[in-house]
């Protein structure tokens, strides 16, 4: 089951497998006997013979557990289907895009060729990001009124409240659109009723 969820055998649980590797060992103990003993027990079992040195580890030796990890790993994929090589390749050019193309996509709200779904409720909540930009807006200009003196204030406000205004428009703007495309898709609506 767990293999199902994507843990693989010698990695951490978590996103980035940093957990714990081996599961907490559980031991049953015969009644009324005290702790000391299976602390010895438990000690006497971990415990290393006396001609063999303990690896202490180390940066290099994490570093060449984990890239033997993700080589293990790449492989098992690969070896997986045509479906997980189709979905290795559509990543690919995910991150060849890089993320100015995608903030392109987003904001020109168009995403897989389909055009955004505005509804009542993305209304509400471009209406409630304007109100709250008007706010600040506001208040921006309260400050930069009280601090005119303070001339490092007053230009650090000051810029402040240029980039509030701008993604005051661009929210009023996309506000709206989807105004607009909500009363179009009413009055479509309405034509198509019998």
């Amino acid at each position: 089951m767990m293999a199902k969820m994507g843990y693989r055998e010698g990695m951490g649980l978590g996103v980035s497998g940093q957990g714990i590797l081996d599961p907490i060992p559980v031991k049953v103990l015969p009644p009324k006997q005290s702790l000391d003993h299976a602390v010895a027990a438990s000690e006497v079992n971990d415990s290393v013979g006396p001609g063999k040195k303990r690896s202490r580890g180390g940066k290099r030796k994490r570093e060449k557990k984990f890239a033997e990890q993700a080589r293990a790993a790449k492989a098992e994929e690969e070896e997986r289907s045509v479906f997980s090589f189709i979905n290795s390749q559509l990543v690919g050019q995910d991150h060849s895009e890089g993320p100015a193309m995608k903030s392109k996509k987003d904001s020109s709200g168009e995403a897989n060729g389909h055009a955004k779904k505005e509804d009542r409720r993305s209304l509400l909540a471009y209406d409630d990001e304007v109100k709250e930009l008007r706010s600040r807006v506001e208040k921006l200009e309260e400050m930069m009124k009280r601090n005119r003196k303070d001339k490092a204030f007053y230009e650090a406000t000051s810029k402040k409240l240029e980039q509030t205004r701008k993604a005051l428009a661009d929210a009023e703007a996309t506000h709206a659109s989807a105004t607009n495309a909500v009363a179009r898709k009413e009055k479509e609506k309405k034509w198509l009723k019998f």
